[in-house]
């Protein structure tokens, strides 16, 4: 794994408990060195598959239905 890679992954291990948190898009992406939202959420999409809005979406509606069993 490359050094780029490498940090893209740290990144996103950060990022991931302050989205679940409440923390903004923003917020988080600036934190974290990016400079603008939409970088990290093209590196987010790139590994993840999905933009973080679409990622904790999906993650509370797996939760609801989860809950429901």
């Amino acid at each position: 794994m490359s050094f780029n890679a490498w940090r893209q992954q740290v990144r996103l291990m950060e990022a991931l408990p302050r989205l679940l948190g409440g923390d903004s898009i923003q917020s988080v992406a600036n934190s974290l060195g990016y400079g603008s939202a939409r970088a990290f959420s093209a590196m987010f999409s790139r590994l993840l598959g999905e933009n973080p809005r679409e990622y904790l979406t999906a993650l509370k509606q797996l939760s609801e239905v989860r809950g429901l069993e």
